[in-house]
């Protein structure tokens, strides 16, 4: 049976209130054991009558905590209430008789009461509280008389003679008694109020928090889904568009004159680019929606030298040498088009701000549950104050755009989107007209 936030939280302090009398009757063990290997003068019958009736006790009220969760359907918090209180009530019964068996009415063990006070107070209601201590009271009382009119035997273990004592005095320890247990209940059910309501207001903020959160999720993969849609239906007008000027541009259709050739050759370039611009934005939406992928185990060495060999005219055009630095049979684990996807994206965007006869290097190693991938190059850089927004959608460098370097900003954005859905971690080292250092780290094995 689920139980609600609050019913939870009041079974879990019932379990608090019978582990604290776990504890208890193992304490009181261990002292019934040096009692008895030290040789005090104690009634060790009475002793061990106080023991078994704890553990019974203890166990009777575990049998009806698991019973009542499994039978009560609605609002269990009376009952855990109740069985609180009738366990208090209890205690202090037992704690009584024990007090009468250490010494009776004068032992300073009567500060053990306030302990049941302090539970009461911050388990039960305020109400409640002042009737357990008055409970208390009248236990005091009861075991006072009992004793000084020697209605029942008195057990001294040598600490205290009530033939020394009078009643003025028994009277005085009532009456402190009973000032300090009702004013400690105030103080103790007023904190343990404000608690309440400090804890009551953080969980319904914590509510509210989390019904804003469920919402910008929601707003969120609809628009999601809205763009892949509009993204989606642009491409496919943009295909038609770019296969049409496809034909002038390459004068399928007939020769054209120099002015008409650039102003085709203007449209079809741009045309290019945006068609480049919204797959990738088809890309990320896509990844952002479908979070599950295939993964399997490949060998980065082969994945690295494929994109080489796709994209190293690229690099030709501007003269770019670049060196792969690589251990054997690097290993991985994922979703294989996707790295070769974003290995690819990280070196032509290397290719692309790296001025003319640069040079980019391209590690892999083994590590110990991990390969990590190195792409170096020597190119423009990032500014240090921009390096963090690197991988936000649409993000571009001022230095990039100060020079002019076309870009859409959302390689690099794609590029983590992939490392994260494959469990791994990117980061970037880079220092303006320096160059910049892109490193990922992929499982090495499921």
């Amino acid at each position: 049976m689920k139980l609600i936030i609050q019913d939870q939280r009041t079974v879990k302090r019932n379990y608090w209130l019978i582990k604290l009398r776990w504890i208890t009757i193992g304490g009181l063990a261990i002292a019934i054991v040096l009692s008895y290997i030290l040789k005090f003068d104690v009634l060790f019958f009475g002793l061990l009558l106080v023991l078994g009736s704890l553990v019974v006790h203890n166990l009777i009220f575990l049998l009806l905590l698991k019973r009542g969760i499994s039978s009560q359907k609605n609002n269990l918090i009376p009952y855990i209430h109740k069985i609180i209180f009738y366990q208090i009530v209890i205690d202090l019964f037992l704690l009584t008789i024990l007090i009468h068996f250490l010494g009776g009415f004068v032992t300073p063990l009567l500060l053990f009461y306030t302990f049941h006070i302090v539970l009461a107070s911050i388990l039960l209601s305020r109400k409640i509280s002042y009737l357990i201590a008055f409970i208390e009271v009248i236990l005091l009382v009861t075991l006072a008389i009992l004793e000084y009119y020697n209605i029942i035997p008195y057990h001294t273990i040598g600490l205290f003679d009530y033939s020394t004592l009078n009643i003025k005095f028994f009277l005085s320890i009532l009456l402190i008694f009973t000032i300090t247990s009702f004013a400690l209940v105030y103080l103790v059910s007023d904190i343990a109020l404000k608690l309440k309501k400090h804890e009551k207001l953080l969980y319904n903020t914590n509510k509210k928090l989390e019904r804003a959160n469920s919402e910008l999720e929601r707003k969120d993969c609809i628009k999601d889904e809205y763009v892949l849609r509009v993204t989606h239906d642009i491409k496919g007008h943009l295909a038609a568009i770019q296969t049409n000027l496809s034909v002038l541009h390459k004068n399928i259709a007939g020769p054209l004159d120099e002015k008409q050739k650039k102003f085709v050759s203007i449209a079809y370039n741009r045309t290019f680019k945006l068609t480049n611009f919204v797959t990738d934005l088809l890309r990320v939406t896509n990844m952002r929606l479908n979070n599950k992928t295939e993964k399997e185990n490949f060998i980065f060495n082969d994945i690295i030298d494929n994109v080489i060999e796709t994209i190293g005219q690229n690099a030709n055009d501007k003269n770019i040498e670049i060196i792969l630095s690589l251990n054997n049979n690097v290993k991985g684990y994922g979703n294989k088009f996707s790295i070769t996807e974003g290995i690819s994206n990280l070196i032509l965007n290397s290719i692309k701000y790296t001025p003319k006869d640069g040079i980019i290097t391209v590690y892999a190693k083994n590590m110990q549950q991990y390969a990590e991938i190195t792409i170096e190059d020597n190119g423009i850089g990032i500014p240090e104050n921009e390096i963090n927004n690197i991988f936000d959608d649409f993000y571009r460098g001022s230095n990039a755009k100060s020079k002019k370097i076309e870009g859409t900003g959302l390689g690099l954005s794609l590029v983590w989107q992939i490392i994260e859905q494959n469990n791994g971690k990117i980061w970037v080292e880079s220092k303006e007209n320096k160059g910049s250092k892109f490193i990922f780290s992929i499982p090495s094995s499921e």
